[in-house]
């Protein structure tokens, strides 16, 4: 099989597409365990120690550092590549100076570990511009034993009792007759997790081991009995079905009217069941929100500085309340960073939006984004600087996002590869089963190909 040297290193197709799924599969372990370390049951320090946050802070980093190990580095190209790196600095830089404006330079290492977090999901990003939907979905395949072994991680210790059982629950899928808290000790935050796991088990290819994980991680998010998780999960499925590659239009219009019906039928029997075993619709959500949108309005330009209700205001969610948060991610970025956090935190998304492939919007970035989009009006899924477990939704966004730049060189491995034997190549090398077209497949790539040919 032909290939083509670059940046000094020769590698065929099948190579690279199995080079960047191990990079992610090892970022996401690096990241699974920074996880566990931040987790309460697990952690050896006491919260909030700096030993503690050190030890936090460098789990990711050793992981940036040993990511690439005998895998080839794509290079960084200055241009749309660095859009989003650009951006996600000035969200941390003016979240920065909030916290040392109104708390002091001390409290920036609070952020550490989250930021540490983000460098590593920065440098996983792999050279996936190229491929299309079908090579993603089997990319997507290395991220599942990860994201399952942290929820089965979470469940072992909460089944022996290391995590206690604190939110009682008389759904079936039940943990000691609780919810299934995992290893961040709340249903709500492991049900994001379990999302995650569940949406990158729907997209990744199909075989056993996917088809297991699909039904442990539904299981997994089912109980944690969270509605913000399943319904966030549910729209990000709907939304990969409806706009996913290889739709077509008669799909999208089914997917749509599908949709219509079962979106409030479902959004119904989680009310109507959440209603009659609690009496509270929102579990006091409308009272947080209430007060919440009060103080964000008496926020000055920085915000009152990180973790403000925690701080201040723990009253919030009425008299007696400890609440932490504002159940909620632009009412909680509002208070803490100001309105200019809220608008920061806008672009960096719409820059995720815009970055990448469109068969990497359409297979991967939209439905996450999606999934975090639905648990931000409920939950705060985009916060640095509470938890190492809070910022573990943002690295797997970006982590996935595709550099496109550092597969200019790679178009030529592409282009004069033989494509008859790459293809047999890849189902021996690579495993992919059922796989349908390549990139170099197609016409355009066939024609540039005997174009550049002497």
């Amino acid at each position: 099989m032909t290939t083509v040297s670059c940046g000094g290193a020769s590698s065929s197709p099948s190579q690279q597409l199995t080079a960047v799924g191990r990079v992610l599969r090892r970022a996401c372990w690096y990241a699974c365990a920074a996880y566990a370390l931040g987790s309460p049951p697990l952690t050896l320090l006491p919260s909030g120690s700096t030993s503690r946050g050190a030890i936090l802070t460098l789990v990711p980093l050793i992981g940036a550092t040993a990511l690439h190990a005998g895998l080839p580095i794509p290079r960084l190209h200055i241009g749309k590549e660095a859009v989003l790196p650009a951006f996600v600095l000035i969200l941390l830089g003016w979240q920065t100076i909030s916290a040392v404006s109104n708390l002091g330079l001390g409290y920036v290492a609070h952020a550490a570990p989250a930021a540490s977090l983000i460098a590593l999901a920065f440098r996983a990003r792999g050279p996936l511009m190229r491929f299309d939907a079908d090579e993603l979905r089997h990319v997507a395949r290395f991220c599942v034993t990860p994201l399952l072994s942290l929820l089965l991680l979470g469940f072992v210790l909460q089944l022996v009792g290391v995590i206690p059982s604190l939110y009682p629950s008389q759904f079936p899928l039940a943990v000691h007759g609780s919810r299934f808290q995992g290893l961040s000790v709340h249903p709500d935050s492991t049900g994001v997790v379990a999302g995650v796991a569940a949406l990158t088990a729907f997209i990744a290819h199909g075989d056993r081991w996917v088809y297991f994980g699909r039904a442990a991680a539904i299981a997994a998010l089912l109980a944690t009995n969270s509605r913000t998780a399943l319904i966030a999960t549910v729209a990000a499925v709907y939304v990969y079905w409806m706009i996913g590659p290889g739709r077509t239009a008669t799909a999208r219009v089914k997917a749509i009217a599908s949709g219509a019906v079962l979106a409030p039928l479902l959004e119904a029997i989680i009310l109507v069941r959440r209603s009659t075993a609690h009496g509270d619709l929102l579990s006091g959500r409308q009272i947080i929100w209430a007060n919440a949108r009060d103080l964000a309005s008496l926020a000055p330009t920085l915000g009152f500085g990180p973790e403000t209700i925690a701080r201040r205001f723990p009253t919030v969610g009425g008299t007696g309340s400890q609440i932490s948060q504002a159940q909620n991610q632009w009412y909680e970025d509002a208070i803490n960073f100001g309105r200019v956090g809220v608008v920061l935190l806008i672009l960096v998304l719409t820059v995720v939006v815009w970055s990448g492939s469109s068969a990497s919007r359409r297979t991967f970035t939209l439905p996450v984004v999606a999934l975090l989009m639905v648990e931000s009006f409920s939950e705060i899924p985009f916060d640095y600087w509470a938890s190492i477990v809070q910022a573990f939704p943002t690295f797997f966004l970006i982590m996935i996002i595709p550099r496109g730049s550092a597969t200019r060189c790679q178009d030529h491995n592409y282009l004069d590869a033989d494509f008859d034997k790459l293809n047999a190549s890849r189902r021996h090398e690579v495993g992919i089963g059922r796989i349908g077209r390549y990139p170099f497949n197609r016409q355009a790539d066939i024609m540039a190909r005997d174009s550049i040919r002497p």
